[in-house]
């Protein structure tokens, strides 16, 4: 009687030790589902955010004025906080830079104009001049004056990953360029005054006085160009030459935005295109086809 009294507390106590196992699990099985809910919970606010920042940038640039400049709501970063939530967007005139793309015809003919602008931005930046000829290479371009009958298209640039497979692009040469060039479709070959940088304008304008070209642009943020006429004259060069690759209007913009939970952050990058009144979305490109980080 006794061993069985015994059998039975031993057995008792087993049960009572599964059951508490047991229970332990579904415990744990319960908190990690909660875990789950709260992570997924989180993940879809971000994503609610990064798409709001969406929304934001195409208020922001529809419509978008005539004459583009730095000094416009557009221009101006969306910052907020809701709790644990921190968000930044940030709108960047794409086309206040040189567009590699713009460097020849759709024929595959060199713009002139636009390619010694972009010998000289090299020059200015202490780039080999040479990386133009690279690109022209790599690219397909022809010489006007060459002697090719038959028209070719030229190859066009997509993004920052194809550049790097250009022959002297490398990492520390595409991270000097990131501020100044940019890779669009070839039809958007004009440069915005309004929002160039001036080192950049010179290369575009360089029978322009040393010096002269930083003096105009520290006046555009209160009064903007109203044309490239207007940007020459102001440059004491009135009645001079304009270049056909300066513009004061913009229809390129980059979206960058982030958004941090704690420790977490999820970010979106867009480039949007406004035209015919609207703001579409031209691509969505990942991180590696983008500009290297500086």
């Amino acid at each position: 009687m006794r061993g069985e009294r015994g059998m039975a507390v031993v057995m008792a106590l087993l049960l009572v030790a599964l059951a508490a196992s047991a229970a332990s699990l579904v415990l744990w099985q319960q908190n990690l589902w909660w875990q789950q809910v709260e992570a997924d919970r989180q993940r879809a606010q971000m994503h609610l955010l990064l798409d709001a920042q969406l929304a934001w940038a195409r208020l922001r640039l529809h419509p978008v004025a005539p004459v583009v400049a730095a000094n416009q709501p557009w221009a101006r970063p969306w910052d907020g906080q809701d709790g644990d939530y921190r968000w930044r967007a940030t709108l960047t005139d794409l086309q206040s830079r040189l567009n590699l793309n713009a460097l020849a015809t759709p024929q595959g003919v060199i713009n002139g104009e636009a390619f010694d602008s972009y010998r000289r931005l090299l020059a200015a930046l202490q780039l080999p001049e040479a990386l133009a000829d690279s690109l022209a290479q790599w690219c397909g371009l022809r010489r006007a004056d060459a002697t090719e009958t038959a028209p070719r298209p030229a190859r066009a640039v997509r993004d920052w990953r194809m550049l790097a497979e250009v022959p002297g692009y490398t990492l520390a040469v595409r991270r000097v360029l990131a501020p100044y060039v940019t890779l669009l479709p070839g039809e958007l070959n004009l440069v915005n005054l309004n929002t160039a940088s001036p080192l950049l304008l010179s290369a575009l304008v360089p029978k322009a006085a040393p010096g002269a070209v930083s003096q105009v642009v520290q006046g555009r943020a209160r009064l903007p160009f109203r044309d490239a006429a207007d940007f020459i004259n102001r440059l004491g060069m009135a009645g001079g030459e304009v270049p056909k690759i300066l513009g004061v209007g913009s229809s390129a913009f980059w979206l960058q935005g982030s958004v941090r939970h704690r420790a977490a952050e999820r970010r979106i990058d867009a480039i949007l295109k406004v035209e015919a009144g609207r703001v579409r979305l031209l691509s969505r490109p990942d991180p590696g086809a983008l500009p290297p980080l500086s």
